[in-house]
């Protein structure tokens, strides 16, 4: 096992931990896919505020539309089409924000997903 060092802010400053790939949607269309990238913690804040009622409770709905118009890179979907992603098939939308969740160690929800927590924790050494 390699011995573990802490990263320095340099280091930590040049990485590029983001993850990009292709989602097929076979629904759309034979060979087609969409392109997605993680989100980093920034974006899911954001997310996160923006879909926020006044009352505190966290529309779903918003949360699922938001990291979806954000998540995919390609095509890119402007703000004036964000009502386009509700008139699609519910399961496809839903199967491609779980793969972007997944990419970025999340849950659909926006909240670390015990997977992200286990995989992590597996690492450490024993007695930390």
């Amino acid at each position: 096992m390699t011995e573990l060092r802490a990263i320095t802010l340099e280091e930590l400053r040049e990485l590029d931990d983001s993850r990009t790939e292709l989602v097929p949607v076979p629904e759309w269309g034979e060979g087609v896919a969409v392109r997605i990238t993680s989100i980093d913690k920034a974006l899911q804040t954001k997310i996160r505020a923006m879909a926020t009622k006044k009352d505190g409770a966290l529309d779903q709905t918003k949360v699922d539309v938001l990291m979806f118009a954000h998540a995919v890179v390609e095509p890119k979907i402007p703000r004036a089409e964000y009502d386009l992603i509700r008139s699609k098939q519910a399961g496809v939308i839903d199967r491609i924000n779980i793969r972007i969740a997944k990419i970025s160690g999340v849950t659909s929800g926006g909240v670390t997903s015990q997977e992200a927590v286990d995989e992590a924790e597996s690492s450490f050494p024993e007695g930390s």
